[in-house]
């Protein structure tokens, strides 16, 4: 018996991520793993992680895979259906399976020629068998099951008592609204140009990577840019001085003495002009397998394109609706900037709502929390935690914004 593997299927399902106009492209990427795919995985991992043409991936795959092997799995896309892509992935993860299941009976049986068998070593056989069983069908849950899993996840808090649920922040008052960052979740930090949503943001990703690695993705500043403000911030040092070079021996010393405390942060930044949201789940995906990340940071939302081609209110939604299933499937927060529209400037208070969230409801609706940065008459900047689906909302958290160093504090 050979191992479980099926080249035109994997041909099959890797010819929609080549080819640019295939609408089916989200199922792929929502269910599947290069780690499901045997003959191709070399290829499925660089389509994971890239935008890619047929051009530039021949290219990229030169010294890995002939063209000509590449050029038949691109030649092996045939338009189908949502309904018929969705049973090749589910054929394919039952191949997966059936592989793992395969390798484990291989091990075994290797095992038992080479030692004698022991009660132990079938059970761990039987387990593991199972546990590939399971994994292709983990979706449907019996209400026994989901009350076993709350209370296991009431005996982990019972444990860590005063600990919060998600990703430390480091802001204490945030960390006691939201529970931290918690995994699964879309966060959203919106607020008007100029407020510091990227600063927070920052200040947000540097604290987390102390306990987890961050992926950024900035369709809004270049890494250079996200880079000069993490290192300022660190050391305290005007950020002015860097826009003309005019740093004082003492504040040179600074940045270099803190310079490797960011170095060191396992922060992952893209800058790709005209990110796509497809991009930014595909390298998601890719840096939870490869990195483990632990935090997903967007700047900002309304900045991502989308391959699809729709009217830009569908197109927001649409992104909002990507960037939701990407925190539940790879089980991670998703930190997403958005910006408000320019009603807000228009009212005395300047206090944002909901229904300013710009170019599309579906930000509202997808969101677990959402945040709003603002400043009052006085010019003293504010978060308000204007929804929050695990907890209580409407919280006004006052914040000391040092648009100097870029950094945020508690008052």
């Amino acid at each position: 018996m050979s191992i479980p593997q099926n080249r035109e299927l994997e041909a099959s399902i890797l010819s929609a991520l080549i080819d640019e106009h295939d609408n089916t492209k989200p199922i792929i990427q929502r269910s599947l793993t290069p780690d499901d795919f045997l003959i191709y995985k070399e290829l499925a991992e660089v389509l994971w992680g890239e935008d890619l043409t047929l051009t530039l991936l021949i290219d990229k795959m030169r010294n890995i895979m002939p063209a000509s092997e590449i050029i038949k799995v691109y030649n092996a896309h045939v338009p189908t259906t949502v309904e018929k892509r969705e049973n090749e992935v589910a054929r394919l993860k039952e191949l997966t399976a059936a592989r793992k299941a395969y390798l484990a009976a291989s091990h075994f049986l290797k095992d038992i020629e080479e030692n004698e068998w022991t009660l132990e070593s079938v059970t761990s056989l039987f387990n593991e068998v199972g546990s590939c069983i399971n994994r292709t069908n983990t979706d449907t849950k019996t209400m026994f099951e989901v009350v076993m899993e709350v209370f296991d996840q009431f005996d982990t808090r019972l444990h860590n008592k005063g600990q919060v649920l998600g990703v430390p922040t480091g802001y204490r008052r945030i960390d006691y609204v939201l529970s931290g960052l918690a995994p699964g979740r879309m966060i959203v930090l919106a607020a008007r140009p100029g407020k510091g949503k990227t600063t927070l943001a920052l200040n947000i990703a540097r604290k987390c990577a102390e306990k987890v690695p961050v992926y950024f993705a900035s369709a809004e500043q270049s890494r250079e840019e996200l880079g000069t403000k993490l290192l300022h911030a660190e050391a305290r040092v005007n950020l002015q001085q860097a826009s003309m070079a005019t740093w004082k021996e003492e504040e040179w010393n600074a940045l270099v003495g803190k310079s490797a405390n960011i170095a060191n942060l396992p922060i992952f930044i893209d800058d790709k002009g005209g990110m796509s949201v497809e991009f930014v789940v595909n390298r998601a995906k890719q840096l939870k397998h490869e990195k483990g990340i632990g935090l997903v940071v967007v700047d900002y939302l309304q900045r991502l394109k989308t391959r699809q081609k729709m009217k830009r209110i569908e197109e927001v939604g649409y992104i909002s609706r990507e960037l939701k299933d990407l925190a539940r499937s790879i089980n991670v927060p998703v930190l997403a900037l958005c910006q408000l529209n320019r009603d807000v400037e228009r009212r005395e208070d300047k206090v944002p709502n909901l229904a300013d969230l710009k170019e599309s409801g579906d930000i509202e609706q997808d969101a677990d929390q959402i945040m709003f940065i603002y400043e009052d008459s006085n010019e003293e900047s504010h978060i308000k935690v204007a929804k929050n689906r695990h907890g209580i909302a409407g919280d006004d958290i006052k914040m000391r914004f040092d648009k100097h160093f870029g950094r945020f504090a508690e008052m």
